[in-house]
Parts: C-alpha cells; sequence; structure tokens
C-alpha cells in the first residue's frame, strides 16, 4: 500500500510519522476524545471506560514484548565533575578550521570564566590564538604538516603526557584523527565526538559521512563545534542551576529533623511515570527502622498518596513519629527550600528530582520506560537513575491504561535495588559511646 504526500510517494505510513507516534496514533486519538468528549466525573464516563479505552488498545500494532533484559543504575553524566578549573583545548588543525571554532571557543571563555584555559594547536595558529583572547595559555604541537598535501610529522607523545595536569581535555576536532591524542593528555575527563577505540567522558556522535540529500543532516563544522561546547557546558560545572535554586527557594528554617532526613515525591503528573506506591512504603519502612526521617513532598493531586502511606507506616494525621507530611501544603518554592535541606531524595522522573539532583542530594530516580534516560536523565553530583532495560522502550505512551506490558517497566525495579542504591550513600550517624553493641548495629547497618 502506497501513501500520497506532496512531493513523495511513501510505501509505508512510519516514512510520514516517526515509528513510536505511529504506534500510538490510536491511543491518540482515544485521549483526544477523554479530553473533549468523555471528561472525568461526567455523564459519559462508564461508556468511556467501557468502550473507548478498550478501542483505543484493540486498535494498537501488536505490542513489542515487555521482556525486560536488566535493571541498571546510571550515574549522572554530571556526577563527579564540580571545580573545572584547568581545561586543555585541542585544536591542531589548519588556519581556516580555526576561525571556524572561534566562535565555540569564546562561548566556552564566557561559560567558563573562571577556568585557565589552554589551547594547543597547529604552530601557524599560535599568533591568531594568543590575539583572540579566548585562552589563557598557547602551547604550540604539530599534528599535521604545514601543507595539507604533506604527509604527517612523527608524533612527540611524550610531550603531550608532559602537559597538564588538567581537569578537563576537550578535542575541538570533529573528524576522528586526532582523538587518540586525548588519551595521551594528563586529564580527568575528556570531551570530543566519538571515536573508535577513543575512552570520552562526555561524547557527542560522529556525524555521518555521507547523508542523502533529504536527510536533513547537512549541519555545518561550525555549528558542530558549537554543539561540543554546549554538551561541555551542559555539564553545568559552575552550578547555575544550584544557585538558581537557592535564589529562588524560600529558605527552610532551620527544622531540628533527626538525620538522615529522606525526602519522597510518589507523584509525577502521569501514572505511566510513577513507581508503584506500595513499593515507596516499603522503603519508607526500611528506613524508618533505621532511624531515619521521612519527608513527603509533593502537590495537592498526590494527597492520597500521603495519606496511605501515612496510615501504612502507622502514623496519624496531626503526628510526626519521624514521618514529615509536608504534601499540597507547601508552594513550589518552599518546598524546594525543604527539600535542600534534607540528605536524600526518593522520586519518579519529575520537577523535584531534576531540583534535588541540582541542589547535590544523593538523588535517586526511578525512571520508566516512555522516553530515553540519555535526554532527561537527573544532573548532579550525586544523582542516579534506575531503569529497565526493557525491549518496548521507549513508548511514549501518556496513559498507563495503554500500557500492553504491565508497566514492566517500573515495576521489574525492586525496593531492594533502590535500598541497596540509597542506603549506602546516607549519612548515618556514627556510633554513640556508651551504647551497647545491639544498639550501634542498629544505627549503623
Amino acid at each position: 500500500m502506497t501513501f500520497g504526500v506532496p512531493g513523495r510517494t511513501c510505501r509505508d505510513v512510519t516514512e510520514i510519522f516517526p515509528l513510536a507516534t505511529a504506534r500510538a496514533l490510536p491511543a491518540r486519538c482515544a485521549l483526544a476524545l477523554r479530553r473533549t468528549v468523555f471528561t472525568p466525573d461526567g455523564p459519559l464516563e462508564a461508556f468511556y471506560q467501557r468502550a473507548v479505552r478498550p478501542w483505543g488498545r484493540r486498535l494498537l500494532p501488536r505490542p513489542v514484548p515487555g521482556r525486560v533484559r536488566r535493571v541498571v543504575t546510571h550515574m549522572s553524566p554530571a556526577a563527579a565533575k564540580p571545580g573545572v578549573r584547568e581545561i586543555l583545548v585541542m585544536k591542531l588543525d589548519h588556519i581556516g578550521d580555526f576561525l571556524l571554532a572561534a566562535p565555540a571557543l569564546a562561548a566556552l571563555r564566557r561559560g567558563l570564566p573562571e577556568a585557565r584555559i589552554t589551547l594547543l594547536c597547529g604552530p601557524w595558529n599560535s599568533a591568531l590564538a594568543e590575539a583572540s583572547g579566548y585562552v589563557d595559555a598557547v602551547v604550540a604541537y604539530r599534528f599535521f604538516a604545514g601543507s595539507a598535501e604533506a604527509p604527517r610529522p612523527p608524533q612527540d607523545t611524550a610531550a603531550l603526557a608532559a602537559l597538564g595536569p588538567f581537569d578537563l581535555a576537550v578535542d575541538l576536532r570533529v573528524d576522528p584523527d586526532t582523538r587518540p591524542l586525548l588519551g595521551e593528555i594528563r586529564a580527568r575527563f575528556r570531551a570530543g565526538y566519538a571515536a573508535p577505540g577513543a575512552r570520552l567522558d562526555i561524547a557527542l556522535p560522529m556525524p555521518p559521512r555521507a547523508p542523502g540529500p533529504d536527510a536533513g543532516l547537512e549541519v555545518h563544522t561550525g555549528q558542530r563545534l558549537m554543539n561540543l561546547v554546549a554538551a561541555v557546558l551542559g555539564q553545568d560545572f559552575g552550578g547555575e542551576t544550584k544557585a538558581l535554586l537557592r535564589r529562588y527557594a524560600t529558605p527552610n528554617q532551620g527544622a531540628n529533623w533527626v538525620r538522615p532526613v529522606v525526602a519522597f515525591n510518589t507523584g509525577s503528573g502521569r501514572a505511566i511515570k510513577n513507581w508503584p506506591l506500595d513499593r515507596y512504603i516499603a522503603l519508607a519502612r526500611m528506613l524508618r527502622a533505621r532511624g531515619a526521617t521521612v519527608l513527603l513532598l509533593g502537590g495537592p493531586g498526590q494527597r492520597a498518596d500521603a495519606d496511605t502511606m501515612r496510615a501504612a507506616l502507622g502514623v496519624p494525621l496531626g503526628e510526626e513519629g519521624g514521618v514529615i507530611d509536608l504534601v499540597g501544603r507547601m508552594s513550589l518554592d518552599a518546598s524546594i527550600g525543604v527539600l535542600a535541606e534534607a540528605d536524600a531524595y526518593v522520586g519518579n522522573d519529575t520537577a523535584l528530582g531534576h531540583a534535588a539532583a541540582a541542589l547535590g542530594l544523593t538523588t535517586v530516580v526511578l525512571f520508566s520506560g516512555i522516553d530515553p534516560l540519555a535526554h532527561w536523565a537527573p544532573l548532579g553530583p550525586r544523582a542516579l537513575a534506575i531503569k529497565t532495560d526493557i525491549a518496548c522502550a521507549p513508548c511514549h505512551l501518556s496513559d498507563l491504561a495503554l500500557c500492553p506490558n504491565d508497566h514492566r517497566c517500573l515495576t521489574a525495579i525492586s525496593v531492594a535495588r533502590v535500598w541497596d542504591v540509597l542506603v549506602e550513600r546516607l549519612p548515618w550517624p556514627a556510633p554513640r559511646r556508651g551504647a551497647t553493641v545491639a544498639q550501634n548495629l542498629a544505627t549503623s547497618r
């Protein structure tokens, strides 16, 4: 079957719509009806549940089986990268290439004004580099010959090893030929376009050598270099997001909490992104058994979750008992101020999770399979995401009722997995002098 669109003929509907959009099209129709005709609690609610929702599910193509390969813990790409002070930038090609890279160098200088930037470049670019004002030091190094047609000179890798040490080394070249030199530099972290055999901490995928004329991939080299610098600056070395949150947040008035304090947020705005509530309850029980304080945060729509958790933990409304319930009772700025006083955060992929990561808390985010983790992972020096490697992800579904695989992306994540990740990172109190062995074990295990 063919489909006609202006200027071309397609043999498959997925050439017009992305695959995920085509798979979810009937579901989107059902959701549109839901929002416009069958409003929740309206007179047609029963008909919607009986007929419209099953219709949306039946029209979906046969689902990809939700086979769980493994449950993995991802460290934040920004983890352990604060305090970048010494940077080496490699730009070893010729004069025209250097001029194309000038905006990227300027962006790096503006983005990290306190850092000392050393530029490693061909000797023909040394004077230009010194005149630019973008770098603090220039080191000449011949990787290429002066003429593009001449053979490359022998490489003095000992001279590269003698440089540094640096916090970060960046190869500001798209082609992979200079990437092996990054391995010779003494640097804690390395950034560049991906290349075979190159071990990079910040890597952008190499563009295709010869994309088709209609592929939409013709990006100028200058823009590619800007993209690489943007990826480096996106690591938030200077803590800009943390500073923003501190300015925005209402300061917490020094509550005398029993440490460690673990903040929970059981919602996200979409049920398909939420770890099951009974798992949060089980984790909270384990934390309470060790003497931790459980802090419940969230909007008014999570009030039922909070009441259920309090009842399960045996803490009546109006009493604390190691549970601080602020769900639906605080504005966002006040909630962030309280969150900043916690020791750790556990929650779904939502705003408070990103805030906790940026604030530097031990942050554990339970990540669903609806979106790629690489695009939306929380960024912070102590942030982790736990995610199931599952065949049907990413599904891009927006309604849990449309999931054909029983929400396996999140139900496969066990309480024990989250506990193991969290417990070793909490500031448990030191053993007390004069206490019994059993008492000390109870507080330090």
